[in-house]
């Protein structure tokens, strides 16, 4: 996907990827979490990190007038030195990583990580 964003942007144009970064999640990681919901209901979360931290796999519950809902969620966890190398390896000619879309230092008060690739 990396490689088709680099080949069809312009040249000097600019792409930007704002996700959790791996050490923001690490920080703030908890397994199991609940919300109640406004109109009474339920969301219960839970999360398990696998492969050295390189993938998280999510069960959502729903449960809400005595019916409930699950979900699965799986999805790739990236470091600021993942993304940037794998947006260099695609073609972009810089990436640089930030904290938040203010672009705050990437370190230990980021927020999350939002990189800004250039062509």
């Amino acid at each position: 996907m990396l490689e088709n964003v680099a080949r069809d942007l312009r040249l000097g144009g600019t792409f930007v990827i704002d996700v959790v970064g791996k050490e923001v999640l690490a920080r703030m990681f908890v397994s199991r979490d609940w919300h109640e919901l406004p109109d009474g209901g339920f969301w219960l979360e839970e999360r398990h990190v696998d492969g050295g931290w390189s993938w998280m796999r999510n069960r959502w519950v729903l449960v809400r007038g005595g019916r409930h809902e699950e979900f699965m969620v799986e999805h790739r966890l990236y470091s600021a030195g993942e993304l940037t190398a794998l947006l260099h390896e695609a073609g972009f000619a810089s990436a640089e990583p930030f904290g938040n879309l203010q672009g705050a230092p990437y370190d230990e008060k980021a927020e999350r990580l939002v990189v800004v690739a250039r062509k």
